[in-house]
């Protein structure tokens, strides 16, 4: 009979443990999950350097609408910046290179952060190449987030207007300002319930991409595992602080990204450095986001899955 130890490192965890293994995992591993994520940031960094002065017209123009009075010629002041920095084909460019970037990198990161999980790290190439290999269904997860988003915030943005119409004209007869009271607070409650109900899902997509990429799930299959693992009695509010936590750190990062750019761009007035810094920003937020992301799928599946258990029975004799 084969002997196993115990690995209490193989338990479940709170949340305050899944963000300090998540933070120190990256610390320890920053360089190959920084080259992970450079598949993305990279190109997009090179896209808005050969955009020549675009972000600087842009951002000099919003500078002097502040200081004069709104209005039409303010409005076109902006709009011809915008046009004339071509940030429109900007945009498209940026997607179309973070739609083929970020699914591989995702991946990439994922795999990797599950190694560190184990206490095993990963080479970059074999998580890069994990990644290729999973870059299909990550790409299938991502569009299917995007179409049911997008479906799921025109109707979230019907069901706020219309239930303070609702109830605007419900009580109109009987007071005005009743009416207009009950049309504000009801549209209030549903902004919150949509609100907190995005808050959740941001952990159903992590789930699901981790799906994808970690059991060789196809989309459709990642994403309803990905449901039920964290519409449970257990592990719903659980989910909720944790997405809270995901989001604020992202937050910071990015808003720290922003606020070092705008001083670089401030002291150069080149629009280099503000790029380089919320780029760099943007690196860091996203390697934290698969990272915790793969954490906290390998935490779940051992307290509802007992995945450590099903890795004994499956232990050879």
């Amino acid at each position: 009979m084969p002997s196993f130890s115990f690995d209490p490192t193989r338990r479940p965890l709170s949340a305050g443990e899944l963000l300090d293994r998540t933070i120190t995992v990256l610390v320890r591993r920053a360089l190959p999950f920084l080259a992970m994520v450079a598949v993305v940031a990279v190109p997009v960094t090179i896209a808005q350097l050969l955009i020549p002065n675009g972000i600087s017209e842009v951002l000099n123009a919003i500078a002097k609408s502040s200081s004069q009075p709104p209005g039409p010629a303010t409005n076109q002041a902006i709009l011809r910046a915008v046009q004339t920095a071509h940030i429109s084909g900007w945009l498209v460019l940026e997607y179309a290179i973070v739609a083929i970037t970020m699914p591989l990198a995702g991946a990439s990161v994922m795999f990797a952060a599950s190694q560190a999980y184990d206490g095993q790290a990963a080479s970059l190439r074999d998580a890069l190449a994990s990644g290729v290999r999973r870059w299909f269904p990550a790409v299938g997860v991502v569009l299917s987030w995007i179409l049911g988003g997008s479906v799921a915030t025109v109707a979230a943005v019907f069901a706020i207007v219309f239930g303070g119409t609702a109830a605007f004209f419900a009580f109109r007869a009987v007071n005005m300002n009743l009416a207009v009271g009950l049309a504000i607070a009801v549209s209030v409650i549903a902004f919150i319930v949509v609100a907190f109900a995005a808050v959740v899902l941001t952990m159903v997509y992590m789930l699901s991409f981790a799906a994808a990429v970690l059991e060789t799930a196809n989309p459709f299959v990642a994403i309803g595992r990905a449901f039920t693992r964290v519409f449970t009695r257990t592990e719903f509010w659980r989910s909720a602080l944790l997405a809270l936590a995901l989001i604020f750190v992202s937050l910071a990062l990015s808003v720290a990204g922003l606020i070092a750019g705008g001083a670089a761009y401030s002291i150069s007035h080149a629009d280099a450095g503000l790029i380089i810094f919320s780029q760099l920003a943007s690196l860091l937020a996203f390697a934290f986001q698969f990272v915790f992301g793969a954490m906290y799928y390998r935490d779940v599946r051992l307290r509802r899955e007992g995945t450590d258990l099903l890795e004994i029975v499956d232990a050879p004799l």
